[in-house]
């Protein structure tokens, strides 16, 4: 799932997880992932992709407060990456950071060369500045979604 998260394939990255959640509904696998890939991780520091798994184990079980964290020691390494930037902003604005949140979605849109997370980014902003109180904001952003 980490890999999902690491190239933006969001949509397959909740396929999976409906269909995992569907066979173990009391998520176990969640426990036994981010304990696994911790321990994996520890004896291999430089494997990325431990990281990003133990960061979707932490989200999917709502532990957004030590995904954040992770996420944070993902961009050290990982820094050129817009799918951890919009991760990213997507747990501060869940954790009620919209700041940072908001500098995270400034980081994702320059790194975003290929365009490909484009109209993500735009709901993610969208949500931003709701949440910022920035009304006029939100609704200039959600007039020009509407009328692409």
């Amino acid at each position: 799932m980490g890999k999902f998260l690491r190239n933006g394939e969001f949509d397959k990255l909740f396929n999976l997880v409906v269909l995992v959640n569907q066979s173990d509904p009391d998520q176990e696998y969640l426990k036994d992932a981010e304990a696994i890939f911790k321990y994996r991780y520890e004896l291999d520091k430089s494997n990325v992709d431990y990281l990003y798994n133990i960061a979707i184990s932490q989200l999917l079980q709502k532990k957004t407060s030590e995904a954040s964290k992770i996420l944070l020691e993902i961009q050290k390494v990982d820094s050129n990456n817009p799918n951890l930037f919009l991760a990213k902003s997507i747990v501060d604005i869940y954790n009620l950071k919209p700041r940072q949140a908001e500098k995270n979605i400034i980081i994702a849109k320059k790194l975003n060369t290929n365009q490909t997370l484009e109209n993500t980014l735009k709901t993610v902003n969208l949500i931003s500045n709701l949440i910022n109180l920035r009304i006029r904001s939100f609704f200039d952003l959600y007039i020009m979604m509407i009328l692409k």
